[in-house]
């Protein structure tokens, strides 16, 4: 089964084939002090799996003058798109990740990646969930659930699905053929916990 690295990478292949302008779209690594420096002021630590993936690359290039801030701009010519491929989101900086700490999130989740600034996937650090969360209606207990059971087994849920030949759009929709591969890494999260997710394909 791929590490967490391997399945990331395997990601990055595939979109740097589909999508050449991605080369572009990525932050360059950061050092175990850097990530250790940044991640000072959260109250808890940085899962180990996390700090080697930033030690890959620092997320993706975000431009807050955009109308939307999580808006990704890969290169000139494509500004105005986004390249949403975790789970139709994007990979926030570390400095971001920290900086959007705050009172509407519970003290142990950490926002890793985000779709408009209005969708959000959390890491729970506490059981290694990643949760979908729509911070407009963070009250509600439907629009907060788990998604996945860990950071590596999106991306080996990811890395499978692109490699089958399926594109973005899939795990956007959230297509049957992505639920299949979504199953196979993801069942531990429970039999609720799976039929909460099945009801709000596509979130």
């Amino acid at each position: 089964m791929l590490t967490l690295i391997e399945a990331y990478l395997q990601i990055l292949r595939w979109t740097t084939l589909n999508f050449p302008e991605s080369q572009n779209a990525f932050l360059p690594s950061l050092t175990l002090q850097e990530i250790k420096s940044i991640s000072s002021r959260l109250t808890f630590d940085l899962p180990n799996d996390l700090q080697e993936l930033y030690q890959l690359n620092n997320g993706q290039k975000f431009y807050p003058n955009m109308f939307w801030q999580g808006d990704l701009i890969a290169t000139p010519e494509h500004e105005n798109e986004e390249l949403n491929i975790f789970d139709g989101k994007s990979f926030l900086p570390l400095q971001s990740a920290v900086a959007r700490k705050c009172a509407n999130f519970d003290s142990n989740w950490l926002i890793l990646f985000t779709y408009e600034d209005e969708e959000y996937l959390v890491l729970n650090t506490s059981n290694g969930y990643l949760l979908y969360f729509d911070p407009s209606s963070h009250l509600e207990v439907s629009s907060t659930f788990a998604v996945y059971s860990s950071l590596t087994n999106m991306m080996r849920t990811h890395a499978e699905f692109y490699e089958s030949g399926e594109d973005i759009e899939g795990v956007r929709r959230f297509s049957e053929a992505y639920q299949q591969v979504w199953l196979k890494y993801n069942a531990e999260i429970g039999e609720q916990a799976i039929n909460t997710v099945l009801s709000h394909r596509g979130y």
